[in-house]
């Protein structure tokens, strides 16, 4: 009996967690959807490229969705089961509640200590390939990082700034180009124009324009030109790098802990020198706080998972309702406190206002006391009762 009442609490556990891990995937992917349609579509970039991306891009989500799916897969399943009366007739039946949720609890246990792995190997690689990608693409074409408002260098020689530019029709407004290819500095004024890409070629049509020319004299000469085109050779083709240079939430756990490693064992040497040269020791400590930061989030969010399953249990005996509406809502809400928590003392832990430890561990320790207030009142049926 007792196998048959923990089978059925696993199935009515597992199937809303892949539910929810399913939907709050694809509505975390969405945002990097739309910049992967661009690339595909705007920007011509090779399918197997933005395919490429949009798979490195998973690692990031699931390690932020598996742990809210735990959320709000148990607030789906264990509410719905308090709402049909099923806890209570367990209860009735002398059953302890706890017994057939412990496998579920070990089950997030070890998914728990695989996200441990995940987190320290997996996820920094695909954060390596996405901006490797990203960057070789916007290599690939420098009209996809030509910004208005922005200083744009990508073409040898030139630099080149544009005011305002409408994305539908490629007008471009208030342009101004540094032509560094001659002896004498050259500078290009126009009002409006209008950018195109054809053959491996990008084309500025400038309208009104006025080049400044210093000439060898000494002498300084404008021309004024109604319509003035500019032609620029850009490679066309898609070339992947890969890249040796990785940046904090790019390097895995082993290479963390090596930094960490020589960091100490330089400051323990510096500390030995006479007088003690304190602002680089202060420089070092700084960085060793960067590198705890990175290290200790690793831990955090899987460990957190293990907290919302729990939490989210119990919540959902609480109110015995188990609608997947409810559940989302509930779990988006308080994933987004936690997370703003997380990020909060990440940047803080980063920039050494706190020790990293405890900017990265308080949202775990917030939300502990009350998963364990709702744990104890919940499924061992013991009434806590605060004084006021």
């Amino acid at each position: 009996m007792n196998n048959i009442i923990t089978r059925y609490f696993f199935k009515r556990f597992i199937v809303p967690v892949f539910v929810s891990l399913f939907v709050l995937t694809g509505i975390f992917l969405l945002d990097r959807l739309f910049l992967l349609i661009d690339l595909l579509i705007r920007k011509a970039t090779p399918f197997y490229a933005v395919f490429d991306i949009l798979v490195s891009s998973l690692p990031f989500v699931l390690s932020m969705t598996i742990p809210l799916a735990f959320l709000a897969g148990s607030l789906m399943g264990f509410g719905s089961l308090a709402e049909n009366k099923e806890i209570e007739a367990l209860r009735s039946g002398g059953v302890l509640i706890l017994r057939p949720f412990f496998p579920v609890l070990m089950f997030a246990i070890g998914i728990g200590g695989f996200l441990v792995y995940f987190n320290g190997r997996v996820l920094p690689d695909a954060n390596h390939r996405v901006r490797s990608l990203i960057t070789d693409i916007s290599r690939k074409k420098p009209t996809a990082r030509i910004e208005p408002g922005v200083f744009n260098e990508d073409f040898k020689g030139y630099t080149i700034f544009i005011g305002k530019r409408n994305e539908m029709d490629n007008t471009i407004e208030d342009i101004i180009i540094y032509d560094k290819t001659k002896r004498k500095p050259t500078t290009i004024y126009a009002s409006n124009g209008r950018l195109g890409f054809k053959n491996g070629y990008y084309t500025f049509v400038l309208y009104n324009s006025e080049i400044h020319e210093l000439m060898p004299d000494g002498s300084y000469r404008v021309i004024k030109a109604d319509t003035h085109k500019l032609n620029f050779k850009v490679d066309d083709k898609l070339v992947l790098r890969e890249r040796r240079g990785r940046s904090l939430r790019e390097m895995r756990y082993s290479t963390l802990k090596n930094e960490i490693y020589k960091l100490n064992k330089r400051i323990d040497t510096l500390l030995k020198r006479r007088p003690i040269p304190e602002k680089e020791i202060n420089a070092l400590k700084k960085q060793r706080m960067k590198y705890l930061a990175v290290l200790y989030k690793m831990f955090s969010l899987p460990v957190g998972g293990i907290i919302f399953l729990i939490f989210g249990a119990s919540l959902g005996i609480r109110l015995k309702k188990g609608s997947i509406g409810i559940s989302m809502i509930l779990s988006l809400l308080f994933f987004s406190l936690y997370y703003i928590l997380l990020l909060a003392g990440e940047k803080y832990g980063i920039d050494g206002s706190i020790d990293p430890a405890i900017g990265i561990w308080i949202p775990n320790i917030i939300f502990f006391f009350p998963m364990a207030y709702l744990f104890i009142s919940s499924f061992l049926g013991i009434k806590i009762r605060i004084k006021r």
